[in-house]
């Protein structure tokens, strides 16, 4: 039965373990990889992240197969959710800066490259990058990945919609909240205000 599995695995028993891992891996592997975007090494990464945290504390485990289930779920959302956070701001950074160094060529190609202003613009690139890195961070993680998947992937709100399971309405009433939000941050940092 179900709790004997699990009673097998807390006891020490490594192929209860396999039998579990071997019943659920594949429903574990399928909820991360959606959330993630559909990128498979990511997906595999945190599922192994996901079984190495319920190994270290299934000892702590109460419960049948099926609240197991529902349990690694869980920790996958955490594992899920810094992985979001740390993408999110080393991802946003690249964005700006790929912007802000395309408008500089620009500018520089309209102005000429007169060597007194090329290091102050340097500076300026290299602030806004910060603040724009930093305001990000300020931001819930649900707002950081919405703003991403928007402007940085360029998916469609129907493709944000169904990676969140969400209706697409959501997803436009939590982009306008996320940008207002997003705003709101930068001001403060530029300002000298942020938290």
């Amino acid at each position: 039965m179900s709790a004997g599995l699990i009673e097998r695995i807390q006891a020490g028993d490594a192929e209860a373990w396999q039998e579990l891992v071997n019943r659920y891996a594949d429903a574990l592997y399928r909820y991360v990889y959606f959330r993630i975007g559909m990128r498979k090494e990511e997906a595999e990464d945190l599922l192994q992240k996901t079984l190495l945290t319920a190994v270290e504390k299934m000892g702590g485990f109460k419960g049948d197969e099926e609240g197991w289930y529902r349990w690694c779920c869980g920790i996958a959302k955490h594992h899920l959710q810094h992985f979001f956070r740390a993408h999110s701001r080393r991802h946003a950074r690249e964005i700006v800066m790929n912007e802000i160094e395309q408008e500089l060529a620009e500018w520089l190609e309209q102005e000429g490259s007169e060597e007194g202003q090329w290091p102050e613009a340097r500076m300026e690139k290299e602030q806004m990058g910060n603040n724009v890195s930093a305001a990000l961070s300020c931001l819930p993680s649900h707002y950081q990945h919405v703003l991403l998947a928007k402007y940085d992937s360029e998916r469609s709100m129907d493709e944000i919609a169904g990676e969140l399971r969400v209706s697409t309405k959501a997803v436009e009433s939590m982009l306008i909240r996320a940008r207002a939000a997003f705003k709101l941050a930068l001001v403060r940092l530029e300002q000298g205000e942020a938290a």
